[in-house]
């Protein structure tokens, strides 16, 4: 393993090449505007349809209590870094 590599470059315009793209362990908690009951959006049971790197995606903020809608934009991000050639 080299330990002189690096990584360089942005990502323009990728893509995942999947449906449904779960993230266990990622949940977005807000509450809601109208009338202030918790809300949570959790990746690791509720997918990300059709992923692009770099887009953003409405979550869908939605409240049981009142039957309100709102937005709750998030952007997927992805990374590469080099693996610990000790690990």
């Amino acid at each position: 393993m080299s330990k002189t590599a690096k990584i360089e470059g942005t990502v323009e315009g990728a893509s995942i090449d999947v449906k449904r793209l779960y993230l266990p362990g990622v949940v977005i908690k807000d509450v809601c505007p109208k009338c202030g009951a918790p809300w949570e959006h959790d990746f690791g049971s509720r997918y990300l349809s059709y992923p692009t790197v770099g887009a953003r995606v409405n979550a869908g903020g939605y409240c049981q209590e009142c039957d309100h809608e709102w937005e709750v934009m998030v952007v997927l991000k992805v990374s590469v870094e080099l693996a610990d050639p000790e690990a």
